[in-house]
């Protein structure tokens, strides 16, 4: 496959990764909840200081290992006609409240960092947000049947950043088993045509905690290929810019966590992490934000050419 060319490196990578790093260095230094600075005491600043490390120089790792992949990149590709990107995105509803702060941040993080990213917007020709109130089990459900049987969507990819449990998802209005959830699409979309409408789904990308144990039910649903954390999902705020910059360059699933499942990146994002969750005795010691792939791990977005 051909490398990319230095105007589209320019035009596109530069511009695309230039843009998130202001972005980030904006909202870290200046954003009106400092999550970390909030969800510690004064006696932990080993912890606090090791969150600020991984934040604020989370757009410099962006940045260099974006630089490095460049030469593995495929051809460039322009707007992806009929591809529809749907995020359901809250956590503000659940979850410990000292933590609260942090779920807003992670929470904006899930909804900002796809539609501020040119080029992998690009990709879609469709992007729906769903957030906070909105974030409900049926409403969920109805939004993914509603972009299956539009004609005009050719494909279906889909982010969930919502609190998560073994086999279970919490949304605003309460918690479902996965299978349950999953269930109640396949019910919606009987008729003739289903399967087809099904195949139309492509890759599924979950920051819930306990990801991993969705997996085979979201596979079930139809999913070429679905991602999960292993335990408790501690890694998002450094992962998921970089797995989305990846792909948008045509990386497969695969290439695109070689990083973030590496144990130099793991240890960083999820040891202050566990420290903390003994030290508070919680559900932070169980963290293990390494993602487990499930279906194609080859498989990469469709692009246009």
């Amino acid at each position: 496959m051909p490398l990319a060319s230095s105007t589209w490196f320019s035009n596109r990578l530069l511009i695309n990764n230039f843009c998130c790093i202001a972005n980030d260095l904006v909202f870290c230094l200046f954003s009106k909840h400092d999550c970390c600075m909030s969800i510690f005491t004064k006696k932990d600043l080993k912890l606090r200081n090791s969150f600020y490390v991984v934040y604020l120089f989370q757009p410099i790792f962006n940045i260099i290992f974006v630089l490095i992949a460049v030469g593995l990149m495929i051809s460039p590709s322009v707007f992806a006609k009929g591809r529809a990107l749907l995020i359901i995105s809250e956590l503000d509803a659940g979850g410990l409240k000292e933590l609260q702060p942090l779920y807003r941040t992670l929470e904006r993080l899930t909804w900002s960092i796809p539609t501020r990213m040119p080029f992998f917007s690009s990709l879609y020709s469709k992007q729906i947000l769903i957030t906070g109130e909105a974030a409900r089990i049926v409403a969920s459900q109805d939004s993914v049947v509603e972009l299956l049987k539009d004609s005009s969507i050719e494909g279906v990819d889909l982010i969930l950043g919502v609190h998560g449990l073994p086999e279970k998802l919490a949304f605003y209005d309460g918690t479902i088993d996965v299978a349950e959830w999953v269930g109640a699409i396949k019910q919606k979309m009987q008729g003739q045509g289903h399967q087809e409408f099904l195949n139309k789904l492509g890759f599924l990308y979950n920051l819930s905690c306990y990801g991993a144990s969705h997996n085979p039910f979201f596979l079930d649903l139809g999913f070429r290929v679905v991602i999960g954390s292993r335990s408790v999902n501690a890694n998002a705020e450094v992962e998921f810019p970089w797995v989305l910059q990846m792909l948008s360059v045509g990386a497969s699933i695969n290439s695109a966590f070689l990083k973030p499942n590496s144990t130099s990146w793991l240890k960083l994002a999820d040891g202050p992490v566990r420290w903390w969750g003994r030290k508070q005795n919680n559900f932070l010691q169980e963290t293990d934000s390494f993602k487990v792939i499930g279906g194609d791990s080859y498989y990469s977005l469709p692009r246009s050419n």
